[in-house]
């Protein structure tokens, strides 16, 4: 492919990708003031802090930046709580991956390992 061609397919991604947070942002009604979406926060009751832990959880699959998610728990749910909510999402997300890697490849991985090793294996 041609390197401006690429140059170009980048630059619409990225300028689909702000389109389309605003578009988004919009539709939801999310303005860029800390006060009013904890607000929203707070109107979710007991399914926001669900849905920011799935979030964090998840963020691998979302590709969203856990400094971003976090600093948002923070400021929404206050220090104490968004620690609390982002430890816990952190700690599900860890579970998560490694269950998957058990799950997906570990057979895979311990047929590349010499018969030798094979016993320091678990």
């Amino acid at each position: 492919m041609n390197p401006r061609v690429k140059k170009l397919t980048a630059a619409l991604v990225v300028v689909a990708a702000f389109g389309g947070a605003y578009f988004l942002r919009q539709q939801l009604g999310l303005e860029l003031d800390a006060d009013r979406l904890r607000e929203k926060v707070e109107a979710m009751g007991p399914l926001a802090p669900v849905l920011f832990v799935a979030a964090v959880a998840l963020r691998w699959v979302l590709f969203i930046p856990s400094a971003l998610l976090l600093t948002v728990g923070g400021a929404v749910f206050g220090v104490t709580l968004g620690t609390v909510y982002g430890a816990l999402a952190i700690t599900l997300m860890v579970l998560l991956q490694f269950l998957l890697v058990q799950v997906a490849v570990a057979d895979a991985l311990r047929a590349r390992v010499p018969a030798r090793f094979a016993g320091a294996l678990l």
